[in-house]
């Protein structure tokens, strides 16, 4: 993913699946997405209000 691209202008997924580390803190996400499915480490996630 582009660094330059404007944050309205963000590929929107929906997390499907999480991987929890040895601490129990969730650490990797499995996020759905128009194109399939993507693993993610949480730190490269930005959570959206829903509504």
């Amino acid at each position: 993913m582009e660094k330059d691209i404007p944050r309205g202008r963000w590929p929107l997924g929906r997390v499907v699946k999480v991987f929890p580390g040895r601490d129990g803190h969730v650490r990797v996400v499995k996020v759905k997405m128009k194109k399939g499915e993507v693993m993610r480490g949480i730190t490269k996630v930005c959570p959206l209000e829903v509504m």
